[in-house]
Order: structure tokens, then sequence, then C-alpha cells
């Protein structure tokens, strides 16, 4: 009888304690997925205020912000192959912090005191799998606005106009990180042949002058390029060189055109500024022709 009662009061032990290891592991596993949801909380939030940070405007290291992003991404992920662990409160926790980052309104279910993660210690074995599957090498300097190792580039195309004489082209730049280049091209593509020459004021060949009908019109030219260089997040500079010409016409009586003076042709010099705003680019400069000119160059256009 005592044997019996010896081997009863041990099996009593022994199943006693299975079920309470059974139990702590149960309350250590619920801990280790609030520990994750908190995290998983936290990430969100984070990716949100890095959304309105971008859209105000605010330069942020594409390092850093893919960094944050796939963090979240990973503990979703690690969250969703584990959720047929988590308890009804867990699950609700977990639907509210999706809904909050798709739409960007905070769920009543969530405002509640945060879990502090660092005060719960997850088994070793446990924590080293969640940490190779979640945790991504942070950036070794977040506050760098542009890693090195990174190219960023923004490609300009814009309708260009220069005045004094009017002419119109395009504009076309492409820029890597805070350097590019760009090239211009405008014209007045006037297709009128002179029939004659004169002077600058009208003074022919013979000692005559041209009995002009009032109207005058130019032909011009500009082919430029150069290079671009980024001052901030919204203003560029740019400048570069080329070829132009120019050549001014009068109309005399009869309806001929006389090529008035000899025109002008060479180096065409330009400098500018692009400012940017959103997708769109304003871009205002000046040109000149061998030095003997000196026209407004205007343009506006999109970046992508």
């Amino acid at each position: 009888m005592n044997v019996h009662l010896k081997h009863i009061i041990c099996v009593f032990f022994i199943v006693s304690a299975a079920l309470a290891a059974k139990a702590q592991g149960s309350i250590d596993s619920e801990k280790s997925l609030d520990t994750f949801l908190a995290r998983y909380e936290q990430s969100c939030e984070d990716c949100l205020n890095l959304r309105e940070r971008l859209d105000s405007g605010e330069k942020i290291s594409k390092d850093q912000a893919e960094y944050m992003v796939q963090s979240f991404l990973n503990l979703h992920r690690l969250l969703k192959g584990m959720e047929p662990e988590l308890n009804s409160r867990q699950k609700v926790r977990f639907d509210a912090i999706g809904s909050w980052f798709k739409t960007g309104e905070k769920p009543a279910v969530l405002d509640h005191e945060p879990l502090k993660s660092a005060s719960v210690r997850l088994p070793e074995a446990r924590a080293f799998a969640l940490s190779e599957s979640c945790i991504l090498k942070r950036p070794a300097d977040p506050s760098y606005d542009r890693p090195a190792s990174l190219t960023e580039r923004t490609v300009y195309i814009m309708p260009a106009l220069t005045m004094y004489p009017a002419s119109y082209g395009l504009m076309a730049g492409v820029k890597m990180n805070r350097w590019g280049g760009y090239a211009r091209f405008t014209g007045s593509f006037n297709g009128t042949v002179p029939s004659y020459s004169c002077s600058d004021d009208g003074t022919l060949e013979n000692g005559g002058s041209i009995w002009p009908n009032g109207k005058s019109a130019g032909k011009t030219l500009q082919i430029t390029t150069g290079a671009l260089y980024e001052m901030n997040g919204h203003l560029d500079v740019y400048g570069g060189l080329g070829y132009g010409r120019h050549q001014s016409l009068l109309q005399d009586i009869d309806g001929n055109w006389a090529a008035a003076g000899s025109g002008i042709s060479g180096i065409c010099l330009e400098a500018g500024v692009l400012a940017s705003w959103k997708s769109v680019t304003f871009g205002a400069g000046l040109s000149s022709i061998s030095f003997r000119s000196l026209t407004p160059v205007i343009s506006i256009g999109i970046n992508f």
C-alpha cells in the first residue's frame, strides 16, 4: 500500500511539474508575442512619422527610409506566420496595427500604455531565431542625407523660351546625386530667306536706304550643354556653353526681306537656376552669344 502511495505521489508531482512547465511556457510565449506586437506597433508609428516628414518636404536618407519600412514588413511577416498562436486580444491588436499603417488613422484600441519590450526576457533560443529573421542592420549614420553608396537620379524635361529675340525649344537634363548635366536647344524656326543685305540702320551698299514697311523678324539658334549642381533639395544651378547665332531681318514695302547687319554668331555662354517644387521645375537664366547679346532664358517642365 505504501509502495502504491509512493508511486501515486511521484506521478502527481511529475504531472504537476509538467503542467506548470506548460503553463510557464504559455506565459513566456504570450509575453514574447506581446513583445513583438509592441515592436510592430512602434515600427508602424515610425513609418507613419517618416511619411509625414517626407510629405513636409524634409530630406530623408533612402537607406534610413528603406530600413524603417523593411523592419515593419519583416515584423508583419513574422507575426503573420505566428498568427495561430495569438490569443483574441493579440489578434485584435495585430489587425488594428495593420489598419493603422494602411489608413494612417490610429484605431482606438491602440490608445493604451505602450508595452516595454525590454522588460520581457525571451527564451534564449527563440530570441535568437526571431532576431535572425526580423532584425535589420541599421545604417551606420542615419543622419547623413545622402549616402555615398546610394545613387539618386533626377531627370528634367522642360520646354524653354529665349526672349529678345523670341525663340523656343527644349531643355533636358539628368542629375546623379548632386551633380548632373543638361542640354538645351532653342530656335526661331524662321524659314525666311533674305533677298539682299543692308546695314543695321537700313543703309544699302549703293548708298541708298531700304524702304521698310515696319515689319521685322529675327532668325536665331542656340545649342548649349553644361553642368548641373544641386544647392539644396529645391534649388539647382546650371552653366554651360555651346554655339549660337542671330540675324535680324527687315521687310521693305515690296514685301522683300533684307538681312540687317552681319548678325551675331559664335560661342554661346549661359548660366541660371532651376527651382523645383514636387514634380514641377521652373528655370530662369541668361545667355550671351560672343558677349554681344544678353538674352533671358525661361523654362518650365517636370522632374522625375
